[in-house]
């Protein structure tokens, strides 16, 4: 896995990332592997540098190779950084045409034809939870039982227990021709082989099959293309051409299909002189980091503003149930006005608290970041990166490790940091 920060004023930025990252081998599960670059230099006069976290490949090439070669196929001659973004994706579309490493044509393909052979896995686990019996024909009943609890597992939050009950969406990718053509081409054909290894001769009952693609293609823009192991998140930041100040882009992509993933929108950032001078930007593992500004991890206020709402709600039904036996009418004014009462109260704390941290954190760590030059916010880039770095020390995590790299940039001059030293 990654942790990674950025900080960026007026006259400089600076990158930081640790060296771990984690692999997936089918003989050995997943793995974490240390001494891996993640900020590279794409043009030295900028400077401008991209760093990455998520996915370390594309199309099967290792990002070093494919930012080296960008890195040559921009030329010596620094570009503005809406170019560099502008000729990254035009690259990665294209790659083979840039590159003489060649890719497997069929590398596509066989991602897909993964996917759904588990997406098919998952379906009949619901069909043995609904009640089929392997090697016994399936009812049609039964069959459209398990699609209806997976469609829920599927399309929705694991969060919410029911679609019907106010389940939040999962959010969707958009769907490029690239996608729409691969699924015309392979999703019945696959999904045929997937059924027919794992069925052995039994026979799905042919009304179900194409609500079951229906769902295949949702899954896949819900489920497969966001998933942090098949996407790499890139931040491409620095000094381009013609502009006095730094900027960066942030984007997704995603390794099989050549193309932005847009269930997140590339963010361009510029600092703002007097109204926005500090940008300051965590990505991947940064729980700590944000707990550090915020005053809580994500995943422990989520928990909290889920077991608050449910015991709000648990209460107020039962008020409302006990008002409905003797005054029906009343008992419905009071559920409308309570109806939103147990969201809306949660999120007001907890944002309270949030607001109230972040504030004290800024009114100070603000204006020491905003009149920084390259080393003292090299030196606050590094502090923040070993929060991350010394909590997965203490838990035995190999996935964030050390060195510590940080990439120091003002114009025309950068400088390397290893674990706050030199390089």
């Amino acid at each position: 896995m990654t942790s990674e920060v950025l900080l960026m004023n007026l006259e400089a930025v600076v990158l930081g990332a640790d060296s771990a990252v984690t692999i997936s081998a089918p003989d050995r599960g997943r793995f974490s592997q240390s001494g891996i670059e993640k900020i590279f230099l794409i043009n030295e006069k900028g400077p401008m540098a991209a760093m990455i976290y998520g996915g370390g490949s594309y199309c099967g090439l290792p990002w070093r190779t494919i930012l080296g070669q960008f890195s040559d196929y921009c030329g010596p001659d620094l570009l503005s950084i809406d170019d560099y973004f502008e000729k990254l994706n035009h690259y990665l579309a294209d790659i083979e045409q840039h590159t003489n490493v060649g890719i497997d044509p069929n590398y596509e393909v066989d991602n897909f034809n993964i996917y759904i052979d588990d997406f098919i896995h998952d379906y009949l686990l619901w069909l043995l939870a609904a009640g089929w019996t392997p090697g016994q024909p399936i009812p049609e009943t039964t069959a459209f039982k398990a699609l209806k609890h997976f469609e829920d597992e599927v399309l929705f939050e694991p969060a919410a227990p029911h679609a019907g009950d106010g389940a939040t969406p999962r959010a969707r990718t958009e769907a490029g021709p690239r996608l729409t053509d691969l699924v015309a081409l392979h999703l019945a054909s696959a999904t045929a082989a997937a059924l027919g290894r794992k069925l052995q001769g039994v026979a799905m009952p042919e009304s179900v099959i194409p609500p079951l693609l229906r769902l295949a293609v949702e899954s896949l823009l819900v489920e497969w293309l966001p998933d942090s192991s098949l996407y790499t998140g890139l931040v491409l930041a620095g000094f381009g051409a013609g502009q006095a100040l730094p900027a960066l882009y942030s984007f997704r992509f995603i390794p099989a299909f050549g193309g932005l993933l847009k269930s997140r929108r590339y963010a361009p950032r510029r600092p703002r002189p007097n109204t926005d001078p500090v940008i300051f930007h965590s990505y991947a593992q940064d729980q700590l980091i944000r707990g550090f500004v915020y005053g809580a991890l994500p995943e422990y206020e989520l928990t909290l503003r889920l077991v608050t709402m449910d015991y709000l709600t648990r209460t107020f039904d039962a008020i409302v149930q006990t008002i409905g036996e003797t005054n029906k009418k009343l008992a419905q004014q009071v559920s409308d006005q309570l109806a939103d009462v147990a969201r809306e109260a949660t999120a007001l704390g907890l944002n309270t608290a949030r607001e109230q941290r972040s504030s004290e954190v800024f009114e100070t760590l603000w204006p020491a970041l905003d009149s920084a030059n390259a080393d003292v916010l090299s030196s606050h880039a590094l502090k923040l990166m070993e929060l991350t770095v010394l909590e997965h020390e203490l838990l035995a995590e190999p996935s964030v490790a050390r060195p510590i790299w940080v990439l120091a940039m003002e114009r025309g001059r950068f400088y390397w940091l290893k674990d706050g030293v030199r390089a």
